[in-house]
Order: structure tokens, then sequence, then C-alpha cells
């Protein structure tokens, strides 16, 4: 089959032979290993981060702690925190020069351990100085979750001219246990 009696041949072989046996020497044991080093360099990095995870949970119960009476606190007197909307959107609408047509009762959408409170409020003023009101309320204020805006122009009939409205509808989410 092969002439071995030459050295070319006989080192071809050997070649031929070293690479087979480094394939089937990584593929059965060397790629496993190694597959088992870097599993275990993974878990090292995470076990070291799990080393301070009592003391981070400590911290996420005290801050989730102070939220919640925070929110409890606020929701406790429905009065005072409609006089808060109230106080803010009456301020940001002097400010943008938007003036508040109408403020109604809140609306609530209850669910099984949830209720959804909305707000629709009625302002009228320019275009541009309602986009800015619409963007203070949305971005920078804590008066809840804008869910629509509608723009509509509407004639006063009694002087005969149009201005342009905008209805915002405000939402908040209230859990049914912090109610109580």
């Amino acid at each position: 089959m092969f002439d071995l009696k030459s050295y070319k041949n006989k080192n071809k072989l050997l070649i031929a032979g070293s690479v087979l046996f480094g394939i089937l020497a990584y593929f059965m044991s060397f790629g496993k290993t190694l597959d088992l080093y870097m599993q275990n360099k993974d878990l090292d990095k995470k076990a070291a981060l799990s080393q301070n995870a009592p003391e981070e949970i400590k911290n996420l119960k005290k801050q989730l702690g102070v939220y919640e009476a925070k929110m409890r606190k606020f929701g406790q007197d429905s009065l005072s925190k409609d006089e808060y909307r109230l106080n803010i959107l009456t301020q940001l609408c002097k400010e943008n020069n938007v003036v508040m047509v109408s403020l109604p009762e809140s609306f609530f959408q209850k669910e099984a351990t949830e209720s959804i409170e909305t707000q629709e409020i009625k302002l009228r003023g320019t275009f541009i100085d309602l986009l800015k009101l619409v963007y203070t309320i949305e971005y920078k204020t804590s008066l809840g979750m804008l869910a629509s805006v509608k723009f509509a122009t509407e004639e006063d009939r009694k002087v005969r001219i149009q201005y342009l409205y905008s209805y915002l509808y405000i939402q908040n989410l209230k859990n049914k246990k912090n109610e109580n």
C-alpha cells in the first residue's frame, strides 16, 4: 500500500497522523475542557456579583418602603391630590398663556387588582402654547401618564370667533391594596 522505505513518505504519514490525532484530541478532551473553563469563568463572575446581593436586596426593600409610604401619603387625601393637580395645571397654564376651560371630575375604570383614574382637561390657546404645555405635562411633571391629546377648533357663537382647543387625557394607575 504505502512505500514506507523512504523518509519522505514516513514524514508525510507522521504529519497526517499528528494532525488527525490533534483534531481527535481536541474534540475528545480539550474542547470540553475549554468549554468548562469558560463556563467556570462566567460562574465565578456571577458568584462575585451575588456576594453583595443580600445588601442590595435590603437597600431595594428600604427604597420600596419609602416609595410606598410616599404613595400612601399622596393617595390618602383625594381632595389634596385634586388640589395639587389644579395648582400645577394653573401654574403651567399661566406660564404658557393657555386658558383652562374645564377640569371635570375624574372617572375610574376598575379592574381586579387595580383601577385606572382618567382625568380629562380642556384647554384653549395657540397651537405652539398648547404644544409647549403638553410637552411640559408629559415630560416634566408628575401628574400622570398623558394617554391622549386631541386638538380641535370650535367657534364661540356669541362672538363668532374660532378658538383652538386641546383635550388632554391623563391617567393614573392605583393599586386597590393602597386605596384602603
